[in-house]
C-alpha cells in the first residue's frame, strides 16, 4: 500500500473525508456515491461532490444514484442540478422521470433545472395549483418527446447490425406562462 494511500485512510479514519477524497482519488468516486446514500445533508454532500466530478465513472455512478428512487429526493435534486449544470444530457430522461413522480417538492426542482437547462419555459412551485404543474410538467413531457434522438437500424432487413441514433434539431423549450 502505497504512502499516498494509507495517508487517505489515516485522514478518513481521523474524520477529515475531504482530504482523504482529495489524497485517494482511485476512491473517491466511490465513497462520495456512498455517502450519497446516507439521509440528510452527508447524502447531499456526497451527491454533489460525486455530480460535480466530470471523470466517466463518477458520472455513471451519479446517473445510477439520480435514476434511483432509494435516496432523498433532495439529494436526488443535487444530482440532477450538478449533472444539468455540467450540461450531462444523460441526466434528462431521469430528471423528467422524477418530475412525472409524486413528491411535488423534487417535481418543482426539476422543473426549475429544466427551465435552467433548456434556457427557457415555465417551471412551478409545490404548492402551485395541481392544474398549473400539471400543464406545465405536460409541456415539458412535449419537449422531452421532441429530444429524444431516434434510433435507425443500418442493417436494411439483415437485422445484424446495431441502430444508430440520427441527429434531430432539438425542440424549443414549452412556453413561459405567468
Amino acid at each position: 500500500m502505497s504512502r499516498r494511500v494509507r495517508m487517505g485512510i489515516a485522514l478518513a479514519l481521523a474524520g477529515g473525508l475531504v482530504p482523504a477524497l482529495a489524497l485517494a482519488p482511485q476512491w473517491s468516486s466511490r465513497l462520495l456515491a456512498a455517502a450519497a446514500r446516507w439521509p440528510g445533508g452527508i447524502g447531499e454532500w456526497g451527491a454533489r461532490l460525486l455530480a460535480g466530478r466530470e471523470d466517466e465513472p463518477a458520472t455513471h455512478r451519479a446517473l445510477l444514484l439520480l435514476a434511483s428512487d432509494g435516496i432523498e429526493s433532495r439529494t436526488r435534486a443535487e444530482l440532477a442540478r450538478e449533472l444539468l449544470e455540467r450540461r450531462e444530457r444523460r441526466a434528462l430522461p431521469h430528471v423528467v422521470r422524477a418530475l412525472n413522480g409524486p413528491d411535488a417538492p423534487l417535481a418543482a426542482t426539476c422543473s426549475q433545472l429544466l427551465a435552467g437547462f433548456a434556457g427557457s419555459g415555465s417551471s412551478f412551485a409545490p404548492d402551485d395549483p395541481a392544474e398549473r404543474r400539471a400543464s406545465i410538467v405536460r409541456d415539458w413531457n412535449l419537449w422531452w418527446r421532441r429530444q429524444e434522438v431516434p434510433v435507425v437500424s443500418t442493417s436494411g432487413t439483415s437485422g445484424s447490425s446495431p441502430p444508430v441514433p440520427v441527429e434531430t434539431a432539438a425542440g424549443s423549450a414549452p412556453r413561459e406562462t405567468p
